[in-house]
Formats: C-alpha cells, sequence, structure tokens
C-alpha cells in the first residue's frame, strides 16, 4: 500500500505595523513568527482552477513530479506581482491589482507604520467612504497610528 501526501500551499502578506499591533494585542512575544492567515493579502494555491480543489496530493513520483511542476508555474507566475508588493512606493502610489479592493488597508497600515499621519487620516476620512469611518479596520489602523503618534488627537 502506498503512502499519500496531502497538502494545502497558502501565502500570505504580513505588514509589520499590523503584525506588532496583532502581537501586543494578543500578548504575543516578538519571538513569535507571523503565518499566512496573519496576513492582510492572502492566496492559497490551487491544484486546479476550480474553487474547492485545493488540495495538493502527492502519491508517487509521477504525481510529485506534476505537482512540482504545477506549482513552480503558478509561482512564477505570482511572484513579479508580490515582488512589486516589497516596494512601498508601488504599493502607497501605483496600487498593484494583485491587492484587490483591500489595497487602501495595505496602504494604510504602511502609512501607520511610518508616521504618516496626516496622509493617514486623508486616505481613511477623506478618501473613503463615510460610512466606513467607524469601521473596524479604519479604527484599529487609526488607533494604532495615532497611539504611535502623540501631537496627533484621535480622530
Amino acid at each position: 500500500m502506498s503512502r499519500s501526501v496531502a497538502a494545502y500551499i497558502n501565502i500570505g502578506l504580513v505588514l509589520a505595523p499590523e503584525w506588532e499591533w496583532d502581537r501586543q494585542r494578543t500578548g504575543w512575544s516578538v519571538e513569535e513568527l507571523p503565518r499566512h492567515y496573519d496576513g492582510g493579502w492572502r492566496r492559497r494555491l490551487r491544484f486546479s482552477g476550480l474553487s474547492g480543489n485545493d488540495q495538493w496530493r502527492i502519491a508517487d513520483e509521477d504525481s510529485a513530479a506534476q505537482v512540482s511542476a504545477r506549482v513552480r508555474q503558478q509561482l512564477d507566475d505570482l511572484m513579479p506581482q508580490l515582488l512589486s508588493l516589497l516596494d512601498r512606493d508601488v504599493v502607497l502610489n501605483r496600487t498593484p491589482d494583485i491587492l484587490g479592493p483591500g489595497a487602501w488597508l495595505t496602504r494604510a497600515w504602511i502609512l501607520a507604520g511610518e508616521g504618516r499621519t496626516d496622509e493617514l487620516e486623508h486616505l481613511l476620512f477623506v478618501e473613503r467612504s463615510a460610512r466606513t469611518h467607524n469601521s473596524v479596520p479604519v479604527r484599529t489602523v487609526w488607533n494604532y497610528a495615532t497611539g504611535r503618534a502623540p501631537d496627533t488627537g484621535q480622530r
């Protein structure tokens, strides 16, 4: 009887300021490392393009080679987009499509981490709809930013 292995391949982008906030909130130590689900941006590599087929299975050498080739192909397609996220200027000013509708929150965490509260305030309270001003994500990033900048008052 052969043994097979099943796995999921998850990728996450965890921003340092958001991770700092999460660690403080949860009481985790500075040695604690983030996991993919801690990321503001997350993706799961899928075995096929169809929803629900996320599991990668390896049962023998042939299936291992097939899985390896498919994973490499998906990563080859994804990596240029992911690498662009390492450039703050790109994320702040040219917002990569890969971030999708949550791009504003990634931008907000970067601005908060850099202490750029004037720009953050504009992003959160001018660019965003008034109905989002009291949302959990807006309040969280704003509280983080204003908690770090003593001269800036709470909104």
